[in-house]
């Protein structure tokens, strides 16, 4: 097979795979109301939970109950934060290589503080700041179901 037969193909299985996303998206969506949908965006900026309440005309404990026991509700709000957080590593990627370029020039002038201080720094990147939970109703629909069998069955063995 030939290099464009490959990209091709590739094109292909990438068109299908944003295809299946955008299915999973649209259904995520359908599961959740007007209220849901903009309580979702409002957590997005910052808002917190009695904030989002009294914007969207709710009590706290509904937007709590959205976000913490409704799977449609969770994996959108995950999807979305997904998005969120890829562009803002897009741009903290663009300023790293900035940032380097300039505690590069920093080191070959012999700035002894600042690359003691850069040293330290390099720790912060063992941390993964980027997990964030599923955005699938379904499997977070199926891990629920497997922890509440597991609670039930530690639940068991201690009785």
């Amino acid at each position: 097979m030939n290099k464009t037969g490959t990209k091709q193909e590739l094109k292909k299985e990438e068109k299908k795979i944003h295809e299946v996303i955008e299915l999973v998206t649209e259904a995520n969506k359908t599961q959740l109301n007007d209220k849901q949908l903009q309580a979702i965006d409002l957590i997005l900026i910052g808002n917190t939970d009695d904030q989002v309440a009294k914007y969207v005309g709710v009590n706290r404990s509904t937007v709590n109950q959205w976000k913490n026991h409704n799977p449609y509700f969770k994996a959108e709000l995950n999807r979305r934060r997904k998005e969120v957080w890829g562009a803002t590593l897009d741009r903290i990627r663009h300023l790293a290589f900035k940032a380097l370029d300039t505690a590069e020039a920093a080191i070959e002038q012999g700035d002894k503080k600042f690359t003691l201080e850069f040293i330290k720094m390099l720790g912060l990147n063992k941390q993964d700041l980027s997990n964030i939970e599923e955005d699938n109703a379904e499997e977070i629909i199926i891990k629920e179901k497997e922890k509440e069998n597991w609670d039930r069955l530690l639940g068991d063995l201690v009785k």
